[in-house]
């Protein structure tokens, strides 16, 4: 049969995209182990060994030569696994695509030996091959350019994977005219074997860190659960400190509280220690990808080298890093801070990703922005809060939001596509005074609370409204929904009838937070408009392991609840952005994106915490301090970061008045005059060591806000007979 095909259908990337650089921004998320071709080393989403440590440990000098790319065609052996005619289908179409034209596939029996132009992959019957191969020592690849021939070779198919992986991403480059070179002559470092299993039998174990226990326990086990589906052998999984390291072990993640700086953020992969292999990614998102390509190698080595279940040997460079890069979303070329280590790293909603440099200085943001104005970015946003410094650049869809906190000494770097800035226009007539109302939750019994939630309206200069939350629907009602839309109708005071949200914060992923959003945008989504929906929120894989089931559930379904609202965007805004929302000014004063990675077990400690000023730059002056649900962690994060600037007139208590709400010295420095206490009056008034009570309550929190103004004024959203009552406060002369 003529085995002569062509990649006519090619829809891979174009070679800007394939000829990834060190520094390009790649992101967030794919969970692989699927067809043989897609768990291949050289597909798409990989990267050949980058960085200068982690290199494929060379031996010879590289230099190129320029050749005519759409001239050549690529020769596998006749007798070649069908995996590796797929691989080289594959190939085909990489190049194709770079080259503006077909690269045909063919085998060494159908493609004649002479003088065409020819990529030679693997065991081919040409002596080019034969030459190749000889340079390789014992387990690793070598590329061989003579003439118009090309030979890729390698000590078996598993390498050989990686050795088409270098191809693409280094042995050929296209120049600035259009033309293309390939390496003369490369040969890679010594590759390792690891008999993971031999004669039906393996001394390995999976060993995983203690940091994030449960989220790397569970990729111990996913990893074991492969090993045992190839091998039929159980494979021994423990934590960090359980079980001596031996030195054969599969080590997952933060082991010993080393990280390993060597890989860029966006990267995974597996390094050696003689016959024991270490697991990375800086994040879930990455770390998970690592241990998916561990069981990727596998695979790729059942189906290239060997039929049996009594042996898996899998491949690594010995001195170097198998390295990986993590694609999905790409960016150009992105400036990071100089002269700083990178310390952390995660991703947020699936599409950026957070860097953190510790023991950073003020000097440092300074020389950041500096090198990102000499790159050719421009400003979108800056500020100060405290001894903080924010400020967001960008060049074009690239955008880089960082900011230096003074007490940490951290400098965060928010690497993501960048965000139309919302605009909001304001009617010319001025037809309400601003107002923020505490809307009221009813409650069955004056002492049996319901989890309600809160939910806030603050109605703006020109009669729009600015919603904070909503609250939880009770027994699977829509009454909330139902409330808060008469609300918004009744108290409408535009001149053209219309009832126009302006923005709609969402704090946090608990469902007494959005539900209403959630029902009222099924039910009046088309008879209001929403402008925009405002969250910051961790992406689903963050949560997924946190102490609450289903808390990811917000995220997940973002796109369907904002479908609801005509017309409406989503914006995620950053630690110490400042929004001006027509008349009302809101600094955003933390996310989750500033507390990381201390707080992602518990969704309550990711709200997102904020500022409303009315009246700013007047003698009207009033603010009001959002804390969502914070914890004692949260907040005290929020106090010492910020201290004597968070002072505010009114404070929504965190966590409903609940005892683990805020924390003491987070009241100390709101200084506010006047509390917002959503949950009931009974709760407020519930005595915390009176264990007989229907329930505990929160005199805790109410105390410590007395201990700091014994004057303070609260508010409940009932009162004391469970009746819901709406709490409405006007700025004016006086509040």
């Amino acid at each position: 049969m003529n085995d002569l095909r062509t990649a006519s259908d090619c829809r891979c990337c174009p070679l800007k995209l394939i000829m990834k650089n060190k520094k390009m921004i790649i992101f967030v998320p794919c969970i692989i182990l699927a067809i043989l071709i897609t768990l291949c080393a050289c597909k798409n989403n990989s990267n050949a060994d980058v960085t200068e440590e982690g290199g494929t440990g060379d031996t010879t000098e590289v230099s190129k030569m320029g050749i005519e790319l759409n001239e050549y065609t690529i020769v596998r052996s006749a007798d070649a696994k069908d995996a590796l005619s797929e691989l080289c289908m594959d190939l085909s179409k990489k190049l194709s695509q770079i080259a503006g034209d077909n690269i045909k596939v063919g085998n060494d029996s159908t493609i004649a030996d002479d003088g065409s132009a020819q990529i030679l992959v693997g065991d081919t019957d040409r002596e080019l091959s034969a030459e190749a191969k000889k340079l390789i020592e014992e387990h690793g690849f070598a590329i061989k350019q003579e003439g118009n021939k090309i030979a890729i070779a390698a000590s078996n198919d598993t390498i050989l994977c990686d050795a088409i992986e270098y191809f693409l991403n280094d042995g050929i480059s296209m120049l600035d005219d259009g033309s293309f070179e390939v390496v003369e002559q490369y040969v890679s470092g010594a590759y390792t074997a690891l008999e993971i299993l031999k004669d039906g039998k393996s001394d390995y174990r999976v060993i995983y860190a203690k940091d994030d226990a449960q989220f790397n326990k569970e990729m111990a086990q996913n990893l074991a659960s492969a090993l045992e589906k190839l091998s039929g052998e159980k494979f021994t999984v423990a934590a960090e400190g359980d079980m001596t390291v031996s030195p054969k072990s599969i080590l997952i993640g933060n082991i010993s509280g080393n990280k390993d700086t060597s890989y860029d953020y966006y990267q995974y992969g597996a390094k050696l220690n003689g016959n024991r292999i270490s697991l990375w990614g800086w994040n879930r998102v990455t770390l998970n990808a690592a241990c998916d390509a561990f069981c990727e190698r596998m695979e790729q080595y059942r189906a290239l080298v060997s039929s049996s279940r009594s042996a898996i040997t899998l491949y690594y460079p010995t001195n170097s890093a198998w390295i990986r890069s993590y694609d999905a979303l790409r960016y150009n070329e992105a400036v990071l801070p100089d002269g700083l280590e990178l310390s952390g790293a995660y991703t947020r909603i699936e599409n950026a990703s957070v860097l953190i440099y510790s023991n950073a200085e003020p000097n440092n943001f300074n020389a950041y922005e500096a090198e990102l104005k000499n790159s050719g970015y421009e400003l979108w946003s800056k500020t100060a809060k405290a001894e903080n410094l924010y400020a967001g650049y960008r060049k074009g869809d690239m955008s880089i939001y960082f900011y230096y906190l003074a007490y940490s000494r951290e400098l965060r770097v928010v690497l993501e596509e960048y965000q139309v800035l919302p605009e909001w226009t304001s009617a010319a007539v001025c037809v309400s005074a601003p107002t923020l109302t505490q809307m009221g939750f009813g409650y069955p019994t004056y002492n049996s609370p319901v989890a309600n939630g809160m939910s806030y309206v603050a109605t703006l200069a020109d009669g729009s409204y600015v919603i904070v939350d909503g609250g939880q629907q009770v027994n699977g009602s829509n009454d909330l929904a139902d409330e808060l839309y008469g609300y918004l109708r009744d108290n409408n005071k535009r001149a053209d009838g219309k009832i126009v949200i302006s923005a709609w914060f969402i704090t946090h992923g608990h469902i007494d937070h959005f539900q209403t959003m959630e029902l009222f945008g099924k039910k009046y989504g088309a008879q209001v408009s929403l402008e925009y929906l405002i969250y910051n929120y961790p992406s689903e894989l963050e949560l997924r392991y946190g102490l609450e089931a289903g808390q990811g559930l917000f995220i997940k379904n973002i796109d369907t609840y904002l479908s609801s609202f005509k017309g409406s965007q989503a914006y995620i805004p950053h630690t110490g952005e400042d929004i001006k929302i027509k008349d009302l000014c809101v600094e955003i004063l933390g996310t989750y994106e500033s507390t990381y990675p201390a707080i992602l077990d518990q969704s309550n400690d990711c709200s997102m915490t904020f500022r409303f000023i009315f009246n700013k730059g007047t003698a009207k002056e009033s603010s009001v301090i959002f804390l969502a649900d914070v914890y004692a962690e949260t907040g005290d994060w929020l106090a010492y970061n910020y201290g004597s600037y968070l002072k505010s007139d009114i404070v929504q208590v965190a966590h409903h008045g609940w005892d683990n709400g805020g924390s003491l010295i987070l009241y100390r420095r709101i200084r506010a005059d006047i509390a917002l206490w959503s949950n009931c009056y009974v709760h407020l008034h519930a005595d915390t060591s009176d264990t007989s009570a229907a329930f505990v309550g929160g005199t805790t929190i109410r105390n410590q806000l007395e201990s700091v103004n014994s004057n303070i004024k609260f508010y409940t959203v009932a009162d004391a007979y469970g009746k819901a009552q709406n709490i409405v406060i006007t700025f004016g002369n006086t509040i």
